[in-house]
């Protein structure tokens, strides 16, 4: 949703041959609705809750070989009060020499806490047909309902991308991108 800032129709000539058939009830009536708009504007500006960010992280060799021992960071924790919402986010795996041994890695997921501990805020990805592939490979994930959780678990928490219950093996030359949409909340 765009934001619009009305223009005033006083002194500015804006209306010049108009604004003398307004009788002057009417022109205040009309700058009075364009000074109530220009708050409430100023007013999402400031409180919007969930204007829609963007984010492109990088991730080495080194971040894939070990996506379950150590998750990778994707978006710092907001601060107190805010927690941040998935919206969707695209997972590029760009080959290198040698496709990855998926091993017991099963699925990853985007979730929140540094270390990928805490509730998933995306849907699951299978390692398995993705990093084990011999070409460049792109998947999306959406960002999912949150249950009920405390709100120390989701509240001023990192996402994370985290591989469920391993590390893949093997693997030489590969690098990505993880690139995601998501909003703040504040106020919580």
């Amino acid at each position: 949703m765009a934001e619009t800032t009305l223009a005033s129709i006083a002194g500015s000539g804006t209306f010049p041959a108009q604004r003398e058939a307004f009788t002057g009830a009417i022109y205040d009536a009309i700058q009075t609705a364009l000074t109530a708009q220009n708050a409430n504007n100023a007013s999402l500006r400031t409180d919007i809750n969930g204007s829609v960010q963007y984010a492109s992280v990088p991730l080495t060799l080194t971040q894939l070989q070990h996506l379950h021992s150590a998750p990778v960071a994707l978006v710092a924790a907001p601060g107190a009060g805010k927690m941040l919402e998935l919206i969707s986010a695209t997972i590029e795996y760009v080959y290198g020499s040698a496709a990855f041994t998926i091993g017991a890695a099963g699925n990853m997921t985007i979730s929140y806490k540094s270390d990928g501990s805490g509730s998933a805020a995306s849907g699951t990805l299978a390692c398995t047909g993705f990093f084990d592939q011999t070409s460049t490979t792109v998947a999306t994930v959406e960002g999912v309902a949150v249950a009920a959780v405390a709100a120390t678990a989701a509240v001023n928490q990192a996402l994370a991308l985290i591989a469920a219950t391993a590390d893949m093996t093997v693997g030489t030359g590969a690098t990505g991108v993880v690139k995601l949409a998501y909003r703040v909340h504040s106020g919580l």
